[in-house]
């Protein structure tokens, strides 16, 4: 579901991933990321070598993932209890256990793990918390005896762990504030004055200071800047996060059965003073990070679990502009959060008492996740929760309909649509929807729908979901008759828009529009649109999709013309793709064309 199909679909681009090379290539096609983020994508194998694919193995994957976490976390924690002296009621194995067990049945993390494309959060915590577990390791080593074969074992290890992690998802990359921020905390128990671990906090510092230099070389410049793809500027966004962080907390102190999921609506903050939530909950953060800081000593797991938490949230809840608000940013965080579960239990004094608050915490959360794991094993069950939960929420409300128009309730289907456009009455996606819906329909567009489109159109960010409409009332538009509909008008509103221009969207929009004249007999406009989309994109691959269309659409000579202009340029470097060599294909396609006109 959602972004699950564009980054796994590529699973079946080259069919049956069953060679070296075919590997190379989709290990090298991932995109959600600067990375590639090629470890996450490989393990995408585990589960299936070619599109589509049955989601069960997938999922399966992902809650063994995270068992492997809680595993990993209670490890961890176990570590941190023998290395802090503090007087225990029970084992420090039971208290690890039942703190890991915690972290591991709480709600919040429904979403992070049966959200398949999410496993890249997931693994990027599997290694993180194997290389927090190697640095706790190296630390003892070197404590005692310097830097002998085994702590540069140790060292290696952190550093190989580390790669993996942030070659999973990038925001691993905060890795060296959450060694810091145990570090500090260890040598205030436990002093380590040796030199040559001077000489790692010396290398964490360095790749602190790399990370905040690639935030404000990202922040800084587009602090007043708007991006194409969202609707506030890198500074509202870090304002806001001021206020999103603390929601992020209130939900997991007080684990809930239901929530908005993916679809949360958050309204951006225009300044530090508006709202003054902003402000404050920075001030708020930076105020308990350094009175834990000042507490380490007395507090050691509460100050492990603030400082690391804060430091997990850096790169995703920060300048980098994403959207506002998801649950899963939280899963590594998170699980350096429950070790602040460690400060409470080892002050219980009574075993009685303790085990009490085990079983309430363990059954409380056990009950609340099986609530949300039922709502999530019915597709049309979860967006529709989503949508009753927030009825404000354009996303939600628009799955909602689809989710109705699919199982063949059409009140239902116009009712989510209508409070859709009610909350969000210039959305693009919504009245696309609607001219859907209603070309299905009724076969008749109005002229007012189609007026209120295109002018929601005119000011629309860049988004693939839109792209997913156009194509969907491109294809609607070849064996439907609907009176009305403008295909071509609405293409042209969107690609008005100043934010889109010269972006891969407007490029896509041009190949739709090509495909649309071509159903139509009109090769001129075709080939324009297709040879527009091919020059701006520089894409060897657009270009022979172009040419395949013209083909099997009839228009073999005009296909054959285009064909040889394109292999001149891809000769002469001026298109390019990133699969495989090309020539072959184009060669192959060519010969195919000159035998039809034969």
């Amino acid at each position: 579901m959602f972004d699950d199909v564009p980054n796994l679909s590529v699973l079946g681009n080259q069919g049956t991933i069953d060679s070296l090379n075919k590997l190379k290539v989709y290990l090298n096609s991932g995109f959600a990321g600067p990375t590639k983020r090629p470890v996450s994508m490989a393990s995408f194998l585990i589960d299936a070598q070619s599109w589509p694919a049955d989601p069960f193995s997938f999922k399966k994957t992902n809650v063994l993932i995270h068992l492997l976490n809680c595993c990993l976390l209670a490890w961890f924690a176990y570590l941190l209890l023998s290395l802090v002296t503090v007087d225990k009621t029970c084992s420090a194995a039971v208290l690890a256990l039942v703190c890991a067990a915690v972290w591991l049945l709480h709600p919040l993390w429904v979403s992070s793990v049966l959200y398949v494309i999410q496993r890249m959060a997931t693994l990027a915590t599997t290694f993180s918390l194997a290389a927090l577990i190697t640095f706790l390791k190296l630390r003892c080593v070197d404590s005692k005896d310097g830097f002998s074969l085994k702590a540069l074992c140790y060292a290696f290890l952190c550093v190989i762990l580390s790669i993996l992690a942030v070659f999973s998802k990038e925001s691993a990359a905060v890795l060296p504030f959450l060694f810091l921020s145990v570090d500090v905390v260890l040598q205030a128990a436990n002093r380590n004055s040796r030199r040559s671990w001077m000489l790692v906090r010396c290398l964490l510092t360095l790749g602190c200071f790399f990370v905040i230099g690639y935030l404000l070389y990202r922040g800084v410049p587009a602090w007043s800047l708007e991006s194409s793809r969202r609707d506030f500027t890198v500074g509202e966004r870090f304002w806001t996060e001021g206020r999103v962080l603390w929601m992020y907390i209130y939900d997991l102190l007080i684990p809930k059965a239901y929530s908005s999921g993916l679809f949360v609506e958050i309204s951006a903050s225009k300044g530090a003073f508006s709202p003054l939530g902003g402000l404050f909950g920075w001030l708020a953060i930076l105020g308990i990070c350094l009175l834990v800081y000042v507490l380490r000593k007395r507090l050691p797991f509460l100050a492990i679990g603030v400082l690391g938490y804060f430091s997990g949230h850096l790169i995703e809840s920060t300048v980098i502009p994403l959207e506002l608000y998801f649950e899963h940013r939280n899963y590594l965080p998170g699980a350096m959060l429950s070790v602040c579960l460690l400060e409470l239990f080892t002050r219980i004094r009574k075993k009685t008492v303790l085990a009490a608050l085990f079983g309430l915490c363990i059954s409380i959360e056990s009950l609340l996740l099986f609530i949300r794991v039922d709502m999530w094993g019915t597709y049309s069950t979860l967006v529709k929760s989503w949508a009753l939960h927030d009825v404000s929420s354009l996303r939600s409300q628009l799955e909602a309909s689809r989710a109705s128009y699919e199982e063949g309730d059409l009140s239902k289907t116009y009712k989510y649509l209508s409070n859709a456009l009610l909350y969000h009455p210039q959305s693009g996606e919504a009245w696309l929807w609607k001219i859907i819906l209603d070309c299905s329909l009724s076969k008749k567009i109005s002229d007012v729908d189609l007026t209120n489109a295109i002018t929601s159109l005119e000011d629309a960010k860049e988004s693939g979901t839109l792209l997913r409409y156009f194509e969907t009332i491109v294809s609607i538009s070849d064996y439907e008759q609907c009176k009305g509909l403008d295909v071509v008008g609405l293409i042209d509103a969107y690609q008005s828009a100043n934010a889109i221009k010269g972006s891969k969207t407007y490029s896509r929009l041009d190949v739709l529009a090509g495909q649309y004249f071509l159903s139509r007999g009109d090769v001129a406009n075709s080939v324009n649109r297709f040879d527009r989309a091919v020059l701006k994109l520089r894409s060897i691959n657009t270009g022979l999709l172009s040419v395949a269309m013209l083909a099997s659409g009839g228009f073999r000579s005009e296909a054959l013309e285009l064909l040889i202009k394109y292999e001149k340029m891809y000769t002469l470097k001026e298109l390019w793709g990133s699969d495989f060599d090309y020539q072959m294909e184009i060669d192959g396609l060519k010969a195919k064309i000159q035998e039809d006109l034969n």
